[in-house]
């Protein structure tokens, strides 16, 4: 049996299928356009929906995490996605697998093991060279898994990890958006292709040349072949005209404006953003967009279009034990906000305020050192929080912070630090100099209670 590397090498180019049970095959839309993938990906919405996805999920950090009970540890990473292969870094890697989900409904991965069984090394191969069968053999071990069936070789799920799309019940393979689209997708493309031939042929001067009389055929066809010289092609487009012989022009095209040729693209590119769940902000139409309602698209973008691509890579990771027991690969979505700095920076502060986060957590999400000697290690406490019944044991900052409260009510500084259960001739430095300064009010005792 020959290895991927091999096997990769000698199929890299990678044509329109139309054989057997493979991969979707060409389908021919109702414009009468015939719909490859590669066709298709030459549709620039259609590229540019699956490109932002893929480069989107493989910006994604992703590592694994081990599950000890309640607690989560980070875990040393496996050699193949430290590494996937000799020609494949870890972002490609997710990044070719969300386009093979989103050009055909599926994707696989081949895994090469080393000496030992470990998966050392994962290839992804191409959607079309694999086909899925159910091997019906009894007497196999294999007996109604699945085979996948590349060239001449058959393999089974020891040998590829198969990644599909949105699936139908009792279907081997994922639903390819393009292929089930064929119809939307195959009217872009012919409406690109009307404008290419609308530019081409200069079709602002189709018409008709009339004459009161017969010019006879000889006349007619040097005329046209004079016409067409001189007016046909985006260079001679607008060129001024010269009929004779009492000849005259008649107009027959219909304006682009009265055919609705520029309202039919725009329309087309949102369903197409529409069939890959894909804002149309996020592909360049800003038509409708606002301020509000883009940051909310894009929050949706995430939850809709980003979370069930990587939660399908997730989950077909752990069940096919590529990863050790107890342990799962995880995406990062706060990844996401490093291209925002402002909420990024809100984000951390919310974290801190109310305690999960310590100065050292977010000092390593931005690829900072920890503060010396464990300083950036405490974790803060919300004063007003605390479990029912329960007084919250406070730090000394937060005592002191509650001392200065009580001063700027008119407390003595002494007798404020005796209150929150300080002593005054250790802590009383502790108190800004404005502070340490302010003068005793005169109050009663009832006032003081009252405060």
């Amino acid at each position: 049996m020959r290895t991927l590397r091999q096997m990769v090498k000698a199929r890299t180019t990678e044509t329109t299928v139309t054989n057997t049970g493979g991969a979707w095959p060409a389908a021919a839309s109702g414009t009468g356009v015939s719909l490859g993938r590669d066709r298709s990906l030459q549709q620039a919405v259609v590229y540019a929906c699956i490109r932002l996805r893929a480069e989107t999920i493989g910006a994604l950090p992703v590592g694994v995490v081990r599950y000890d009970g309640p607690n989560r540890h980070p875990a040393p990473d496996p050699a193949w996605l430290a590494r996937p292969n000799p020609e494949t870094t870890r972002y490609e890697l997710f990044e070719r697998t969300s386009a093979s989900i989103d050009a055909d409904g599926n994707a696989f991965w081949y895994k090469v093991r080393n000496r030992l069984g470990a998966v050392a090394e994962v290839w992804v191969l191409p959607p079309s060279k694999v086909e899925i069968v159910r091997d019906q053999d009894p007497k196999s071990p294999t007996y109604l898994q699945k085979l996948f069936k590349v060239g001449t070789e058959t393999y089974t799920q020891t040998d590829i990890l198969h990644i599909p799309g949105f699936t139908l019940a009792g279907r081997l393979r994922g639903l390819s958006p393009i292929a089930e689209h064929a119809h939307a997708i195959g009217l872009a493309v012919a409406a690109e292709t009307y404008g290419e031939a609308y530019f081409a042929n200069g079709s602002q001067m189709t018409g008709v040349i009339e004459s009161p009389q017969d010019p006879g055929q000889t006349n007619v066809e040097r005329m046209r072949a004079t016409f067409e010289k001189d007016h046909r092609g985006l260079r001679n487009a607008h060129r001024p005209g010269f009929l004779f012989g009492g000849a005259k022009w008649v107009q027959l095209s219909i304006p682009n404006d009265a055919a609705q040729f520029l309202e039919t693209r725009k329309y087309q590119s949102v369903e197409i953003a529409r069939i890959f769940r894909v804002p149309p902000h996020k592909i360049g139409d800003l038509e409708r967009a606002t301020f509000s309602n883009i940051e909310h698209q894009s929050i949706e973008w995430v939850q809709d279009g980003v979370l069930p691509y990587t939660t399908r890579i997730e989950h077909a990771v752990l069940a096919d034990g590529l990863i050790d027991r107890g342990q799962r690969l995880r995406f990062n979505f706060a990844g996401l906000l490093r291209g925002d700095t402002k909420s990024m920076y809100e984000a951390f502060a919310i974290g801190r305020q109310w305690g999960w986060l310590n100065a050292d957590d977010i000092r390593a999400f931005l690829d900072m050192n920890p503060l010396p000697d464990g300083k950036g290690e405490t974790y803060l406490t919300p004063l007003n929080m605390a479990a029912a019944g329960e007084t919250p044991e406070l730090t000394t900052a937060q005592k002191i912070e509650a001392v200065g409260a009580l001063v700027r009510a008119g407390f003595d500084p002494a007798e404020a630090l005796k209150t929150v259960g300080l002593d005054p001739i250790e802590h009383l430095g502790l108190l800004p100099v404005t502070l340490q300064s302010t003068k005793q009010l005169e109050l009663t005792p009832a006032e003081a209670d009252a405060l």
